[in-house]
């Protein structure tokens, strides 16, 4: 579901969801959003079921594209 929200240090974000199924056990969640003041940002999730173990695995990343990096300095 796409949200919309604000803040101060963000400015507008607009992050739209893309679910894609890879295998019966095998899909990535790719979350793209982009903000007024600081960019955009990737942000993607693979997850892997393995009933042999009873478990799930998971792997995140994201990375951050600034539009004006001096605009953050500390």
């Amino acid at each position: 579901m796409p949200t919309v929200g604000y803040t101060a240090t963000r400015g507008v974000q607009l992050t739209v969801p893309y679910f894609v199924p890879l295998a019966d056990n095998l899909d990535l969640l790719l979350s793209p959003s982009l903000m007024s003041r600081q960019g955009f940002l990737a942000d993607g999730e693979l997850t892997w079921r393995v009933p042999e173990f009873g478990g799930v695995i998971s792997v995140r990343a994201s990375g951050l594209y600034q539009f004006d990096p001096s605009a953050f300095a500390t």
